[in-house]
This record gives structure tokens, sequence and C-alpha cells, in this order.
């Protein structure tokens, strides 16, 4: 009786363990689907220089990548001022204003998570006319606002898939309110079998015909993008137009920002472009999501190499993708290698239980430093020509400190500000301002489409009641 029992207690933990790690399988063969679901479109090579730093770094290439501008780069580079009672001299920060790349329809920084990965689906279309594309996200997510925005302008119509409604907190309000007024062809949600079906047909039984894509945009076409923020940023040093950078201070949801800041700069300092010499230089990276931050603290889930979509996850499938088509040689310059070198050495990630809250709305520390943009102005950028803009009728906006974003990583860079005018040290630290400054009202009446879509979902209508 004994050794049954023990046989069938082995036999349930046997079973138990062989399930989970067939969900676990799952989990990375759907994350990895999502990542390739869209992948860079080449196209000959022109021997013009363009406005793409990434693409002006190949010119004896044959091949390069179709690429749509969006919106207007280079994005400034501001010097912002707080003004504070505990200093007596004002803090001073600077911010790579993503934020106002364009002034018409929606800025940030998906705006490049976009640029290939837009023009890939446009040329994708051409040749399946009857493909369906779907944006994955969640309901206060930027990304998902700036595909079905950005997808209308070039003719392609977007499904939204949302896998969770966030917290009725006035940042997430306004992207779904947004998205709504876009009147996308489908917006679905993960409360039925539905919104997650579709998806899982597009990626496993569309024969590669629709295509999804992935939460904040994480992708090789994706991170390609990103690259360019880091070397158009190097240009701007390396031209004197910005004294070069201490420290960025950047929030991490899907990760693909991050990854290609980080390949960005490893290219930068490759090419021995003038920028990011502080050999001390570093990332200041701050979870926004409370269980990838806890999963981090326990576990330093973003320095993990097996999970899909992660940094070094990227770093592998951009590179190879760079050395394939023959924009890098591997033999000359390891990007990998010195892309996980620097993941290791020069990115400091702030997981802190008080400072990321919860996912979707500030935290107590967030907010508290969000109240510092009324204390905040611009007074010096990139883009103030031969005027300072900060002394005309209509300055330069600050920063939009929002809390699903913004204000966590903030936080940071302002309590290391606090610290550096007690003790007298001069650092050159940076915000990259990730959150659009404007927000896109599109033709539809956006609350009667909320009331519609309660009707059909449990969780819409409790966030619009």
């Amino acid at each position: 009786m004994g050794i049954s029992l023990a046989f069938i207690a082995a036999s349930g933990f046997i079973a138990a363990c062989t399930l989970a790690l067939a969900a676990l399988a799952s989990l990375m063969l759907l994350l990895s689907r999502l990542y390739h679901s869209i992948r860079p479109a080449l196209t000959p090579a022109s021997r013009t220089k363009t406005s793409v730093p990434l693409l002006n770094l190949f010119p004896s290439t044959t091949r390069t990548l179709e690429f749509q501008s969006l919106a207007s780069f280079p994005s400034a580079v501001h010097k912002l001022q707080i003004e504070t009672n505990g200093s007596e001299s004002s803090l001073e920060f600077f911010a790579k204003r993503e934020d106002l790349c364009s002034s018409t329809l929606y800025a940030g920084n998906k705006i490049r998570t976009l640029q290939f990965q837009l023009a890939a689906c446009k040329a994708h279309q051409e040749r399946y006319p009857d493909a369906k594309f779907y944006v994955l996200g969640s309901a206060g997510s930027n990304q998902v606002v700036a595909t079905v925005a950005y997808g209308k302008s070039l003719g392609l119509e977007f499904q939204a898939s949302y896998a969770v409604l966030d917290p009725p907190d006035l940042d997430n309000s306004l992207n779904f309110l947004s998205l709504l007024s876009l009147e996308p062809v489908g917006v679905y949600l993960w409360d039925s079998f539905d919104g997650f079906g579709k998806i899982l047909h597009a990626l496993f039984l569309s024969g590669g015909r629709d295509k999804v894509v992935n939460m904040g945009g994480n992708s090789v076409p994706g991170v390609l993008g990103q690259i360019n923020g880091a070397l158009e940023l190097a240009d701007q040093i390396a031209s004197g137009e910005t004294p070069d950078i201490d420290a960025i201070y950047l929030p991490v949801g899907s990760s693909c920002t991050l990854t290609g800041l980080i390949l960005g700069i490893c290219l930068a300092r490759h090419l021995n472009i003038q920028a990011f010499k502080n050999p001390r230089f570093k990332i200041v990276a701050v979870p926004i999501h409370h269980t990838f931050a806890g999963l981090h603290r326990s576990y330093g889930l973003f320095q993990a190499s097996w999970i899909p979509t992660l940094p070094i996850y990227g770093f592998k499938h951009v590179t190879r993708f760079l050395n394939e088509n023959g924009f890098i040689d591997s033999g000359v310059f390891d990007l990998e290698s010195a892309a996980a070198a620097f993941l290791k050495e020069n990115v400091e990630f702030v997981a802190d239980e008080d400072l990321v809250g919860q996912y979707g709305v500030h935290s107590v520390k967030s907010l508290r430093a969000a109240t510092y943009d009324i204390k905040m102005k611009v007074v010096d950028g990139t883009d103030f020509k031969n005027e300072r803009r900060a002394k005309d009728e209509n300055p330069p906006p600050v920063p939009w400190l929002c809390g699903h974003f913004l204000a966590k990583p903030f936080s940071v860079l302002f309590e290391r500000l606090e610290r550096n005018a007690a003790s007298g040290i001069k650092e050159n630290l940076m915000l990259w301002q990730t959150k659009s400054s404007i927000q896109p009202r599109g033709p539809c009446d956006e609350w009667e489409a909320a009331q519609n879509l309660s009707k059909k979902s449990a969780h819409v209508s409790k966030v619009v009641e």
C-alpha cells in the first residue's frame, strides 16, 4: 500500500512537472512567433544619403531596408531646469524629446519602432492583399495607438488586440479612448477566446499571411528603429549640438527601446563616433510592470539569455540579421558580444517595489516626482536655432510624466539630481522621453464606441461605468 501511494505521488509530481515544462515551452514558442512575425523588408540600395543614421552606415551594401519616415527626426535634445525649495540653485537635466517628433498625429518612441515595421507591413500587403494585421498590447499601450494611427495613414488597417485592460488611470483611459476614436477595424479583448484566438491563428495557422505587431513593437525591425535613436543622439553629441551624456534614464516594458539603444551605443563606439566617451556611462532602466520587476529582483529577468523578446535574445537576432545581409562583418566587429557586455557592465536596473508599484499607474514615489513638472521649464535645446525658444511666447512644453511610463524613471533621475546638488557633483543626465506630447483623436465618437464595446466585454463595462 505504501509503495502504491509513493508511486502515485511520484507519478503525480512527474505529471505536474511535465505539464509545467510543456506550458513554459508553449509560452516561449508564442513569444518567439510574436517576435518574428514581422521581419525587415529589404530593397535595392540607392547611393543617396538619407536622414536615417542606421542606413547611412552601410553605403557599400547592395541592399538596404524599407523605411517609412512617419515623423520629423532628429528629435531635439532639450536642457531643462527644475526649481526646488531644497536647493540653492536649480536642478538641470537633458531630455531626448521623442515626444515632439510629430505635432499632428502621435509622437513618442514608438514612432521609431514603427518606421521599419510598417514599411515591412506595407511591402507584405502588396504581396498579400488579403493579409490581416494586428497589434498586441494592454489598454494603456502607446504602441497600439501609434500603430493604428500611422497604419491608417499608410492604408494599413490594424486590429487592436488587448491582452489586459489597465487600471482606469487618466493616461491609460486617454490612450484607450484615442484608439476607439480612430475607428480601428477590430478591437478584441482576451477576456474571451476570440481575442486570443485571432492572434494564435495569425501566428500559427495563417501560413505567414497575417502579421502581428508585438507588445511594445519588440521585433528585429522595431529594435532597428531604436538603434537609429542612439545613433542620432551620438551624431548630436559629436557635432557639439549637445554635451556628452553620463547616463540615460528610461522606462522598460517590452525592452525594445533598451535593446536598440544598447546596440546603437555599441555601434557608435565601434565606429569611433565622438559620443558616450565616459567609461562610466550607463543606462538606468526602470521596469514598469510589477511582475517583471519582481522577477528581475529575484532572478535577474532582464539579463536572461533564453527568453524571447528580452535584450540578449534581441542582440542575437538583430546582429544575425545585420551579419547575414552584409551590413556588418562579424569578423571585424562582434556586435552581439559587445552589446551583451554593455548590458552586464553599463546597465543599471532599478526595480524597487516602492518605485514600480502597480503596472499602469503611479507609485507614490513616481507621483511625488511627477508633481515637479509645474516647476520645470525648457531653457535650451538643439532646435533653438538662432534665438532661444525659451524666451518665445510659446516655449516647448515640458515632458509629460505619465504614471504608466515616464514618471518612474524620472523619479530615479530626480533623486540623483538632488544627491548631486547636495554633493556638488556635476553630471549630464538624460531622460529618454518616450510618451507622446499629443493625444490623437479620430473621427469616431470614442464614448459611444466604448459603450458599444462594453456590451461585449465585462472588463470594458467596469471601466466605462
